[in-house]
C-alpha cells in the first residue's frame, strides 16, 4: 500500500463519525424520495440552456417545473418561456420565477429541501447554507427568497458549503466530501459534522475524500464519484486501473461497501466507468475535466443521466436500467457540462411534495 494509499485510508478511517439523533423536528429528504417540482435556472447561456430546456421538457411531462429568469436581461420572460414550450415543455406544467443568481450550478446555492414538524404543525422546510459570496454575492439570497415563494420554514446554517457535495441515504445518513474541512479553517472535524448533523437532523454523517486529481474543478463535487440510488445502494465512479488515482477511487468504493445503513443492511456498490474526453484522456488534476455518469438526476420515477458521445453512454445506461427496472430513463447530452466543471445533478434543486412519505425498511428485491 503506498503512501497515498494510507493516506486516503487514515483519513476515511479519521472523519467517519457518527451522532445519533433521538428526537428529530426536521427531516431532510434524499434525491431519490417523492418530489413535487423541480427548480432550474435560465442562465442565457444556449448551450447550457438547450440542456434546460431538455431536462425540463421531461420532467414537465408529469410534475411542475420551477424556471428561475433574471428579469434584467434583454431577452424577457415571455421569449424564455416561447423557447421553453417550443423545446415540449408542457405549458400547464411550467412556472416562470424572477431570480438573480449568477451561475448555473443551482444545487450548490440552492436550498437544502425537507420538512420541519413543530408539535401538531408541519411544513416543508429549506435549510440555507452559506456560499462563496466574494465570487456569487447574490447566491445566498435565492434560498430565502424561494422560501418566501413556497411558504416554507427557512433556517440558515452558518457553514460554508455546497449542498451538492452532500448525498443522502433517505434513513438517515449524510455523505460530505472532504472539501467542507478546507472550506471552514475555522472550526474543528467535529465542529463540522456538529453543525451538519444538527441543522440537517441526520443520525450520521460521514465525510469521504473528494479525490480532487479527478477533475472537476475548484467544487471537488463527491457527486462526480458517488451517487446514492436507494437506501443500500450506491454507484461508484470507476477509472481505469492505469490512472494514477484509481486506487484511491477504488478505496473509496471498498469503504463504502463495508457499511452498514440504519435499518443493518450493508451498502451495495456498483461500479460505473467514467467516460473518457479528446483521444481517450482522463484529467491528472483538479482542473481536468471528468465526464462521470454518477452526477445523473432522479425525479420520481425518471431518472435523466449525463451522455457524452462515447461507448460508454450504453454501458451507463445499461447499469441504470439494471438498476432501477420500471423507471423511465432518459440520456441527456451532457459534455458542456462536464467542460465547465458542472453536471445534470448540480443544475436542479428537487422540492419534496407535501406530505412526507418515508418508510424504514430492507430494499425490496
Amino acid at each position: 500500500m503506498n503512501f497515498m494509499i494510507r493516506t486516503i485510508f487514515t483519513l476515511v478511517a479519521s472523519i467517519t463519525l457518527s451522532c445519533i439523533v433521538k428526537a428529530q423536528d426536521v427531516y431532510i429528504q434524499a434525491e431519490f424520495e417523492k418530489n413535487e417540482c423541480i427548480i432550474l435556472k435560465w442562465n442565457y447561456d444556449p448551450a447550457i440552456d438547450s440542456t434546460i430546456v431538455r431536462i425540463a421538457s421531461i420532467i414537465s411531462s408529469d410534475d411542475k417545473v420551477w424556471i428561475l429568469y433574471d428579469p434584467s436581461q434583454p431577452v424577457t420572460r415571455a421569449q424564455v418561456e416561447s423557447e421553453l414550450i417550443a423545446g415540449g415543455v408542457d405549458p400547464l406544467n411550467l412556472v416562470m420565477m424572477e431570480g438573480v443568481a449568477e451561475n448555473p450550478w443551482i444545487r450548490d446555492y440552492g436550498p437544502v429541501a425537507g420538512y420541519y414538524f413543530d408539535d401538531a404543525v408541519k411544513t416543508r422546510h429549506f435549510v440555507d447554507a452559506v456560499y462563496d459570496a466574494s465570487q456569487y454575492p447574490l447566491a445566498d439570497f435565492l434560498p430565502l427568497q424561494l422560501a418566501s415563494e413556497f411558504g416554507f420554514n427557512y433556517d440558515e446554517m452558518q457553514l460554508n458549503f455546497e449542498p451538492g457535495n452532500l448525498l443522502l441515504d433517505g434513513i438517515g445518513r449524510g455523505f460530505v466530501g472532504d472539501r467542507v474541512l478546507s472550506e471552514n479553517p475555522g472550526l474543528s472535524t467535529n465542529q463540522v459534522i456538529q453543525t451538519l448533523y444538527t441543522r440537517l437532523s441526520l443520525n450520521e454523517i460521514i465525510i469521504l475524500p473528494s479525490i480532487p486529481e479527478c477533475g472537476g474543478g475548484a467544487w471537488s463535487e463527491l457527486s462526480r464519484l458517488v451517487k446514492f440510488i436507494d437506501s443500500e445502494t450506491v454507484l461508484v465512479t470507476q477509472f481505469p486501473d492505469e490512472i494514477p488515482y484509481s486506487q484511491q477511487v477504488n478505496l473509496l468504493a471498498d469503504t463504502l461497501s463495508k457499511m452498514y445503513n440504519d435499518v443493518g443492511r450493508q451498502f451495495v456498490v456498483v461500479r460505473i466507468p467514467a467516460s473518457p474526453f479528446g483521444n481517450d484522456q482522463y484529467a491528472q488534476s483538479n482542473d481536468g475535466i471528468i465526464r462521470s455518469y454518477t452526477s445523473s438526476l432522479i425525479f420520481n420515477n425518471k431518472i435523466l443521466i449525463p451522455s457524452y458521445g462515447h461507448a460508454n453512454d450504453q454501458l451507463a445506461l445499461t447499469i441504470y436500467k439494471s438498476q432501477f427496472p420500471g423507471y423511465d430513463i432518459y440520456q441527456v447530452p451532457a459534455q458542456v457540462l462536464a467542460d465547465e466543471h458542472g453536471s445534470l445533478y448540480r443544475l436542479a434543486v428537487n422540492v419534496p411534495q407535501e406530505n412526507l412519505f418515508r418508510i424504514r425498511h430492507s430494499k425490496i428485491t
